[in-house]
């Protein structure tokens, strides 16, 4: 009889592990755009802020080979990254610089203008009254004249 020596494995579990990853990543991006106007400025101010946010999941399944046991590990990391970006335009000191020499010397053009409308008006007021007193005496004059010479003719009329 010979001896054996070989065993029968058949009780023997074959041990595997398995990994699982999954990674979700999330991208928001978010624009504002004022506009702000007055009189003197002119201001643009864009606000883009990018959220992104990353999800990163593991599960590990474990085989023993004694009572086979399942062990489940699940690892779950959140990474949020804020990103802001503001851009603000701003044309304030040229344009006010612009529209106060613009202002300035619209003001004193009107100012001069005024101030020769007025003297040009006294001016004209006054040599208008200076006509219509000449148109007056003038007429005044020629009135006279007639009167006087309807009075001639009537003289002369009734010496005749």
């Amino acid at each position: 009889m010979g001896f054996n020596n070989e065993r029968t494995a058949s009780n023997v579990t074959t041990i595997s592990k398995t990994t699982t990853t999954t990674t979700t990543t999330t991208t928001t991006t978010t624009t504002t755009t004022t506009t702000t106007t007055t009189t003197t400025t002119t201001s643009t101010t864009t606000t883009t802020t990018t959220t992104t946010t990353t999800t990163t999941s593991t599960t590990t399944t474990t085989f023993t080979n004694t009572s086979i046991t399942f062990t489940t590990t699940t690892t779950s990391t959140t990474t949020t990254t804020t990103t802001t970006t503001t851009t603000t335009t701003t044309t304030y000191y040229f344009y006010f610089y612009y529209y106060y020499y613009y202002y300035y010397y619209y003001y004193y053009y009107y100012y001069y203008y005024y101030y020769y409308y007025y003297y040009y008006y006294y001016f004209y007021y006054y040599y208008y009254y200076y006509y219509y007193f000449f148109y007056y005496y003038y007429y005044y004059y020629y009135y006279y004249y007639y009167y006087y010479y309807y009075y001639y003719y009537y003289y002369y009329y009734y010496y005749y």
